[in-house]
Parts: C-alpha cells; structure tokens; sequence
C-alpha cells in the first residue's frame, strides 16, 4: 500500500530540480549584474567607458551536463561586441563568502547533487567615447 507521504519527498526534489533549470536558464538569458564605471584619460582627452558583465554557470549534475562555458562566454561577448563593447579581460568568478559556500552545498544535498548554483566568470568590457567638448583645436 502506497502512502501519499511517500510521495511528498518525491515532489518536493522534482520541484526544486525544475525551479533550479529555469533559474539557470534565466541566468543564462540575462546578465545577473552590470556595472558601469568611467575612468578619463587627460592625455587623449577621451573616456572609456567599462562594463562587468558576470556570466553566471549551474552547478551539480546539470551544470556537468548542460552548461558550456565557452558557449556562455560566447554569446555574452558577442552580446556586447555587437552593441559597440570590446572585451578587455575574463576572469573566473568564484565565491569566498562562506554564506554562500554553505547556501551552494545545502542547495546540492536537498538536489541529491543534481542542481546548485555555480560560479561563473567576470568579463570586463570597455568602449571608447570621445570627449568633443574638450577636444583641443
């Protein structure tokens, strides 16, 4: 005989592995943060704008299976070469808040290793704007 209980532990991973595939492939689609900063350069009278860009990645199974980082980079960097960015650095970004270590291992074992968040990369992007109100005569 079959109780309704044993079934409970069944739903509960099968919804938190189809919440973990839509949060990874919202990641994906969007970029999780932007930052914009602007540095000058008085010599060439000219301003860079810079962009970082983080490319979220999945962890656990699915992240093994069906996450490819080189894709995830490509289409981000296209993204932006595209509206006018250059690429400048990639750099892998991986937490050191324990917190969120924690959290990532929590997340693994309630998945039975199949979902978590994972790390990803940083990718720093400039563009050249030029100053015309200072441009010397």
């Amino acid at each position: 005989m079959n109780s309704p209980t044993g079934f409970f532990p069944f739903l509960v991973i099968v919804a938190v592995v189809i919440i973990g595939i839509i949060v990874s492939k919202k990641q994906e689609k969007e970029d999780a943060q932007d930052f914009d900063d602007i540095s000058t350069s008085d010599e060439f009278k000219q301003r860079k704008l810079n962009k970082i860009v983080r490319v979220s990645l999945s962890g656990g199974l699915i992240g093994a299976i069906g996450t490819n980082p080189r894709k995830a980079l490509s289409q981000t960097i296209h993204k932006y070469n595209t509206a006018g960015w250059n690429c400048h650095q990639i750099l892998p970004h991986t937490t050191r808040n324990i917190f969120i270590m924690v959290l990532q291992i929590i997340i693994l074992v309630v998945t039975l290793g199949i979902w978590t968040f994972g790390a990803g990369y940083l990718v720093l992007f400039e563009k050249d704007i030029t100053d015309y109100a200072n441009k010397p005569e």
